[in-house]
């Protein structure tokens, strides 16, 4: 074919973005031709001629033998012969044909040219589009201008020429250069030599603009009963500039027909994406006759109001709770529809930021509630004023009392920062108060009757203040921070059905308080030492740190606890509380150690290693609890944490090595550990190697397990990939021992295969679907198992994108960061 060259001899500039397995591609000789213009119309230059020889037929007509060839500019034409009328500009050529311009060039057995109305029609015709690797054979080809061409019985591919993988024959054939839009009517896709799709018309992008047109479609085949079970077809509107949108029809054997649609826009101020789903067709049969078609709603946008005013909002509405889980690949259930807002607002001292948050129960939610939840905050100077408010709403008559949740309407917090005391003494207090209510209706207060229904109508004021002052000493090789505290809690309650209520609201002193004291070093150490590593700089360092928490024992067995619960992990190191919330101040004599050690580039920064132990120490019993305070143990000795262990080791920057191991005080037993081994290449493969384990804690963690997983995306040859990650699990009893073999919960198979004409990617996945103790069983629509085999084919050339297959990827497979093959 002419203009194709082999892969070795293309020039930089043609060879870029063309795979290194594929045999060649087409070179424009016009691009590296010094004489050419290529900002210059080719009208503003002078024709010439050059052949063999020739003879006058008339004092108009001239008959030009022998290697003929013509160049205006970057329009250029060679042929055996050619028969040249000079008042029209016509002319014949036969013998050969050849028709340059920038970026396409036209052959054929004989032509007709017409140099003033830059037209042309070639016999017997071939092209080529360089550019875009477009080629093909037609019985008939016109060339209007520079930009448009069309033909008739045209044959066209993207393939190499001598062994195309796919072509598609068209009765008609045309592309718009300037649109950059390539049409066929009448066209029959052939794979090899097997017809297999036609179509009576089709259009196509040939360049990288955005246009309107389909999008790689998705297919999907079932693994249990094997056949076709699912089908994407997208379009894409590319309405204006700045919006467009996507509609897609999506078909599942046991979910129906589902119609998508995904709206974008972007202007100066706003941009935002609205997603619509509705089940246009219902194949399954829901746990409920009645159940609704099924749909969810979603829109996201954020921009500005004003200079000094932005926003960002975000809502979500589902028919069902199963709706994501049913048709989005890794989708969980959804209890509650949600609208969140919040707003930001400059003034002469800041920022004042507001947030909204709205829940509504999903129809088929365990959920009871309609919740808001409303919050400010702001700046003045050295005071930080904040507000909360809370509010709930029982969705119907069903919910009782005993449901209801506390809630906080209002919160108030002042918060105060001392910014001018001399050295680094800081100044510092919060003081919040807030109101507790279940906001129970008329109807719901008479119906409390018993004495153990009484208490749900206490309403509770709560005013805490913390002071604290401390004195931070930063210096290059570490750092000294001891901090002082001063805490107080005071409580008003009231309860209007409950006539033996203890406190009455006006008496103040008579409800529970409690004030405290708290004191808090921290101190790091950091010895360092460079080496010298070849060319390099390395820093080793050696940071031991210790944290120290002193809070007394005050009892607060009759104080209420409205919003508190302990931290999470029983032992936390360099924690100087035990409780989230303010209803407790929790007693604590813990010390904290850690001894770290650090490798890193001194250039560049980069942490090359990284190991690091590091233990507690309860010195006191802690008697503190939600409820009634525990009794003074006499024989009390300390307390030790497990050992803790945390390394990290990059040697080099494609490959990363995180473990961590608890180990138990005593005995040294492996209670706990995680190791996972990554290799990143510059490009987007990977390799992932994960093991985790937990034994079982009666108190903290009752179930324990083991657990392995492996993830990749590797080239196993030049143009195919594998794709892959599973996770296998098994339980633990309270020995420790386990009680089953190891089972899958996630499971991804595939590849991607990539040839100079078109890609595959087939994927198979096998999940178990995600439920928690409150929706099992539950619902309109039951659990739908998360097993399949989808995939994709490109036919390059023809336009497309990433489909239904990358978002399944983004979402099950750990360490996976984009296609690898996106040659054009």
């Amino acid at each position: 074919m002419t203009d194709w060259r082999p892969y070795t001899e293309l020039p930089a500039r043609d060879r870029a973005g063309i795979a290194p397995y594929c045999p060649g591609g087409f070179v424009d000789p016009l691009r590296s031709d010094p004489n050419v213009d290529p900002n210059l119309p080719d009208d503003q230059s002078p024709l010439t001629f050059n052949f063999d020889e020739s003879r006058l037929l008339t004092q108009d007509e001239a008959h030009l033998v022998g290697n003929v060839s013509a160049r205006q500019n970057s329009f250029q034409l060679q042929a055996d012969e050619v028969t040249y009328q000079r008042s029209t500009g016509t002319g014949e050529l036969m013998g050969n044909v050849q028709l340059r311009t920038l970026g396409a060039m036209i052959g054929g057995s004989s032509a007709q040219l017409d140099l003033n109305q830059r037209t042309s029609d070639i016999n017997q015709a071939y092209f080529a589009l360089h550019e875009q690797d477009l080629h093909g054979q037609a019985r008939r080809m016109s060339r209007q201008g520079d930009s448009l061409l069309t033909g008739q019985s045209t044959t066209f591919t993207r393939c190499m020429p001598q062994n195309p993988g796919w072509q598609i024959h068209a009765a008609r054939f045309e592309v718009n250069r300037e649109t950059g839009i390539a049409k066929a009517w009448h066209a029959r896709l052939q794979v090899k030599s097997i017809p297999v799709l036609y179509v009576p018309y089709v259009s196509f992008p040939i360049d990288d603009r955005r246009r309107s047109g389909f999008l790689t479609g998705t297919y999907g085949l079932a693994t249990d009963n094997p056949g076709f079970n699912e089908l994407s077809v997208p379009y894409y509107l590319n309405l204006a500039p700045n919006y467009d949108d996507t509609f897609t029809l999506h078909y599942y054997s046991d979910l129906g027909l589902l119609a998508r649609n995904e709206f974008r826009f972007l202007t100066e101020d706003h941009n935002g994406v609205s997603d619509l789903d509705v089940q246009i067709s219902q194949s399954n049969d829901p746990l409920d006759t009645e159940a609704p078609r099924r749909w969810a709603f979603g829109h996201r946008q954020s921009g500005q109001l004003g200079e000094a005013t932005g926003y960002n909002m975000s809502t979500r509405w589902v028919s069902d709770i199963r709706y994501d889980q049913n048709f989005n690949n890794g989708g969980e259930i959804v209890e509650d529809q949600t609208l969140n807002l919040n707003l930001r607002h400059k003034i002469p001292t800041g920022t004042l930021r507001f947030g909204s948050a709205f829940t509504t129960p999903v129809q088929d939610s365990p959920d009871n509630f309609h919740t808001a939840k409303v919050t400010a905050t702001t700046r003045f100077g050295n005071v930080t004023p904040s507000l909360l408010a809370e509010w709930q709403d029982p969705k119907d008559d069903t919910v009782t009392a005993a449901n209801h949740d506390l809630k906080r309407l209002p919160e108030l917090s002042l918060r105060y920062s001392s910014l001018s005391l001399p050295g680094n003494l800081n100044l510092g207090a919060t003081g919040t108060y807030s109101m507790f209510s279940r906001q129970l209706d008329n109807d719901r207060l008479n119906n409390l009757t018993t004495p153990s229904q009484l208490h749900l109508a206490t309403d509770s004021q709560r005013f805490y203040l913390n002071t604290r002052l401390s004195y931070p000493l930063n210096v290059e090789w570490g750092y000294l921070r001891p901090e002082i505290e001063g805490l107080a809690l005071a409580y008003q309650q009231s309860n209007p059905v409950d006539p033996d209520f203890s406190h009455k609201p006006d008496d103040f002193s008579a409800t529970a308080n409690a004030v405290n004291w708290r004191a808090t070093i921290d101190s790091r150490l950091i010895a360092e030492r460079s080496y010298a590593a070849g060319s390099d700089v390395w820093v080793h360092s050696i940071e031991p740190r210790l944290h120290y928490s002193y809070t007394p024992y005050v009892d607060q067995s009759d104080l209420p606890d409205l919003n508190t619960s302990p931290v999470g992990n029983d032992f936390a190191l360099f924690s100087k509380t035990r409780f989230s919330g303010l209803d407790r101040i929790g007693d604590m004599n813990r010390l904290s150690a850690a001894l770290d050690s650090r490798l890193r580039d001194k250039e560049s920064g980069r942490e090359l290693a990284f190991l690091g132990v590091s233990k507690g120490v309860k010195l006191s019993q802690e008697r503190v609890t939600q409820g009634t305070a525990l009794e003074k143990n006499p024989e009390f000795s300390p307390e030790y944490s497990p050992n803790y262990l945390d390394a990290r080791w990059a040697p080099t920057r494609q490959v990363n090595l995180n473990a961590s191991a608890e180990f138990e005080h005593q005995s040294m037993d492996l209670q706990a550990y995680s190791l996972d081994v990554t290799f990143l290449p510059n490009d987007r493969r990977f390799i992932r190697l994960a093991i985790s384990g937990d034994r079982p804690d009666p108190g903290d963690n009752p179930a324990g397990y083991q657990s392995f997983g492996a993830s990749g995306y590797w080239t196993v040859r030049e143009n195919l990939a594998l794709i892959g990650y599973a996770n296998w699990s098994r339980p633990l009893d309270d020995a420790g021992e386990a009680t089953d073999d190891y089972a899958y919960t996630d499971l991804v198979y595939g590849i991607d295969y990539d040839s100079c004409c078109w890609n595959l990617r087939l994927v198979g996945y096998n999940s178990v679907p995600d439920e928690d103790e409150e929706t099992i069983g539950t619902g309109l629509f039951a659990s739908r198992a998360e097993q399949g085999v989808k995939f994709e084919v490109t036919l390059k050339g023809l336009g497309g994108s990433t489909g239904n297959v990358e978002s399944l990827l983004d979402e099950k497979v750990p360490g996976y960061r984009g296609r690898l093959y996106n040659y054009r």
